[in-house]
């Protein structure tokens, strides 16, 4: 709910979260806290996806770059083309 008022671009307070709950401001921080963490912690989980994906890309590039080596050595004796 939180996180939808903000992209809606009107944030939810402390205190309007405890309200629609009918619990303490503080209590509606809190929430408003996890909110935020648990964003936190999926923007990181994409991240680290994508930084494996982009790793094993790299990996898969440099390995095309080693077989086409070794297939030249193998063509051409070692000698270079």
């Amino acid at each position: 709910m939180y996180l939808a008022s903000i992209a809606a671009g009107d944030p939810l307070t402390g205190r309007q979260i405890g309200e629609m709950y009918q619990r303490s401001p503080t209590w509606g921080r809190e929430r408003i806290t996890e909110a935020k963490r648990a964003e936190s912690d999926r923007a990181e989980a994409e991240r680290t996806k994508a930084g494996r994906a982009e790793a094993g890309r790299a990996k898969a590039e440099r390995t095309d770059v080693e077989q086409v080596a070794a297939t030249t050595r193998k063509v051409t004796g070692g000698v270079p083309a």
